[in-house]
């Protein structure tokens, strides 16, 4: 049973491949029910900011038209849904707001990438500030959901990429996190690509702690390509791996 993936980029994010098309032609020969495009979210750019892994703000009208016509030409074949992976900028928050008004966007991920603006410096993937690494990325993400705006939280363990370490204070980290997602019932991510490119996440401490307190747990392809659709192994692995654990799993959000 394979169900849902909603985690699909598309190659308006510059790091992706494929047509729109050839992602739900992959997910309908994979098996998917269900498939949900969230690329990454564009914004209105600030102060050293480029749009060099995310579509432009031009893009987005166009993103939209072309999801919601590959939803309705295969809407006997697969459910489509079209969002959007969103950071939480607190300062941009009603601007991601509005475009999930104006376009009737159907989810927004958290993807917790950047903290205040998008640049080498604030990528919580490789932190230059250390010092506040688990402040500004537990602030964040306390606050992205608290917010109302996102329903799954992706890749929860990114940070581990700059951390790489699971000590007291990770573990207190994660507990909070857990208490947050609980408290506003968002689901927590397990993320195939980490796995895929062999990353310092998904991590087995922060999963077996997660499933522990009880959370929604959801495995997301974060497909950059149409193949890892078609990678029903890992899915199942991944599914397997929480399962043996007693997770809270969700395979679909239908």
């Amino acid at each position: 049973m394979i169900n849902g993936n909603y985690h699909t980029h598309t190659r308006r994010c510059k790091h992706a491949y494929g047509s729109d098309e050839d992602y739900v032609l992959a997910a309908i020969e994979a098996g998917y029910d269900e498939l949900a495009f969230t690329d990454h979210a564009p914004w209105h750019l600030i102060e050293d900011e480029t749009d060099r892994i995310r579509m432009h703000m031009r893009e987005m009208k166009e993103y939209v038209a072309s999801i919601r016509a590959l939803k309705e030409k295969y809407k006997d074949q697969i459910k489509i849904l079209v969002g959007l992976e969103a950071e939480f900028f607190e300062s941009r928050l009603s601007e991601l707001k509005s475009l999930v008004q104006e376009y009737d966007l159907d989810l927004i991920v958290l993807g917790n990438h950047f903290h205040i603006k998008d640049s080498n410096e604030t990528y919580y993937g490789n932190y230059k500030d250390y010092r506040n690494l688990y402040h500004d990325y537990l602030t964040d993400s306390i606050k992205a959901m608290r917010s109302g705006v996102y329903k799954i939280f992706a890749h929860p363990d990114l940070f581990l990429k700059t951390a790489n370490v699971i000590n007291s204070a990770t573990i207190e980290m994660i507990h909070a996190l857990c208490d947050v997602a609980i408290e506003t019932d968002t689901i927590m991510e397990y993320n195939l690509g980490g796995k895929r490119y062999r990353d310092h996440y998904p991590n087995d401490t922060f999963w077996k702690i997660v499933v522990e307190r009880g959370c929604k747990i959801i495995v997301g392809v974060d497909a950059h390509d149409p193949r890892h659709l078609k990678d029903t192994k890992m899915m199942q692995e991944a599914r397997a791996f929480l399962t043996r654990l007693n997770a809270n799993l969700i395979t679909s959000l239908d």
